[in-house]
């Protein structure tokens, strides 16, 4: 952790002072407020449900019908494009609600599911469902694209077909990296932040740049993960250079011995779904969470801790003027020495009952009982990497 600075903000955290004080949990009006959109959404459910059952035998509702889901507490009905007025004039679901154009029924992608399913053995299928807010059939498999395709029925719409392959490698000799984990450079200690990979495919994690700078460290230094040699320094670090505080550490792949990938889990359990990007994600009083290991005077975490976004687009600067970093957020969160790298993250709800969660950040420091963090998608891009 680094002690520094000057904070340049254009507006006050003042307002926000007393937030503060809701660092570690959920408070209960957050509960209140949570328990009563789960009853606005549980009341327009019944009523969806209530038409849905009288029309789901009805040849033109089956046509035109696409899934529906949930957008914070608006209920959104997927219907296939050009039959909006039909829909609304011809079926009630006794509530607000409104209509998403689609371009295939539930019906079609239902069809293509079981279709795809009937070779789910030579297609070797790892995963395979009907993703509602895509209007896609989503199947992740361990074949090839080429070979996928040239072994499906060729009368499927290759349009209504999100494919992904990944080969699942059952080999007892591969260990994962875990996001909030710790691990150890020379005679440092930071945390892991996030999976990631660089433009030539190689595998890794992100975690601050000053955790480099810091320790000493240079391209090639051996980083340790509960004691083994995971990985390396790639070269490229950023530290102080007016916009971001990131790292990139490149995990061990040789072809004999033991072998190394990131994963997306998260440490004290969980995983994270992808790395934020959006702008809203950052809103001020937004809930977050950090997922690290080390506590005061040198004590250890066992739970994820909890606080709120103060303030977004911070730039910081040192005593004479020069910018250090650029973009970066504060949170309400009391972090610890080792910490710096470690990932914030965000949980979004994204429809019928499903959440997800979003890494946003990597520590960077902390200061007046405050964190600071780059942004995680700022990283990937100043430093030419990808999400893994």
């Amino acid at each position: 952790m680094k002690k520094i600075i000057v904070i340049t903000i254009i507006s006050t955290i003042l307002f926000f002072a007393s937030a503060v004080k809701l660092v570690f949990a959920r408070t209960a009006e957050y509960e209140s407020e949570f328990i009563q959109k789960q009853q606005i959404q549980a009341y327009k459910w019944a009523s969806f449900n209530e038409m849905f059952n009288q029309a789901k035998t009805d040849f033109i509702f089956s046509s035109i019908y696409g899934g529906v889901y949930f957008e914070d507490t608006i209920l959104v009905i997927n219907v296939v494009s050009q039959n909006e007025d039909m829909f609304r004039y011809s079926y009630y679901p006794g509530t607000e609600y409104r209509v998403n154009t689609v371009n295939y029924s539930l019906n079609e992608l239902e069809e293509v599911k079981n279709s795809v399913l009937q070779k789910y053995q030579c297609l070797k299928i790892n995963q395979i469902y009907i993703d509602v807010i895509r209007n896609k059939v989503v199947v992740s498999t361990e074949l090839s694209f080429t070979e996928f395709f040239e072994q499906i029925d060729v009368t499927i719409d290759h349009e209504m077909l999100l494919v992904t392959s990944q080969f699942i490698e059952m080999d007892y000799n591969i260990n994962y990296t875990v996001n909030g984990h710790p691990y150890s450079i020379l005679s440092s200690q930071c945390t892991v932040g996030f999976a990631a990979k660089d433009g030539s495919g190689n595998a890794g994690f992100v975690t601050a740049g000053h955790c480099i700078e810091l320790s000493g460290a240079s391209t090639g230094t051996d980083v340790y993960y509960d004691g083994l040699h995971a990985g390396d320094v790639a070269g490229g670090w950023h530290f102080e250079v007016g916009d971001v505080d990131g790292a990139f550490i490149k995990l061990r792949y040789p072809w004999i011995g033991t072998k190394w990938l990131p994963s997306k889990n998260l440490i004290f359990g969980g995983s994270y779904y992808s790395v934020g990007t959006f702008s809203s994600f950052y809103t001020v009083g937004t809930l977050v969470a950090f997922h690290g290991t080390f506590g005061a005077n040198n004590t250890t975490n066992t739970a994820v801790e909890y606080g709120l976004i103060i303030q977004d687009g911070i730039t910081i600067s040192d005593t004479n003027g020069c910018i250090l970093y650029d973009n970066m957020f504060s949170t309400s969160i009391i972090t610890h020495s080792g910490d710096s790298g470690g990932p914030v993250t965000i949980t979004i709800y994204i429809g019928e009952g499903i959440y997800e969660t979003n890494v946003i950040g990597v520590l960077s420091h902390s200061y007046n009982s405050l964190s600071y963090f780059s942004k995680a998608s700022d990283i990937l891009e100043e430093l030419s990497l990808s999400a893994y």
